[in-house]
């Protein structure tokens, strides 16, 4: 869905971010995303899981298992 309706270098929003799965997702896209959530420790965990969540490839590259 975030392939039809945002386009790379775009922003999404999550009004309920929970564990930062769209984050995540958005940023594997190329996407930059605005996550909030009402509990602290969601917001915390999202944070590092969108920060470790790898970027996407560029066009030439490809994926290293090591």
């Amino acid at each position: 869905i975030y392939r039809w309706f945002c386009q790379p270098g775009g922003r999404v929003l999550d009004p309920f971010a929970g564990s930062g799965s769209l984050g995540v997702a958005a940023k594997q896209l190329g996407r930059k995303s605005v996550l909030v959530d009402i509990d602290i420790d969601s917001c915390r965990i999202a944070a590092v899981r969108v920060m470790k969540a790898q970027e996407p490839l560029q066009q030439g590259e490809q994926a290293s298992l090591i």
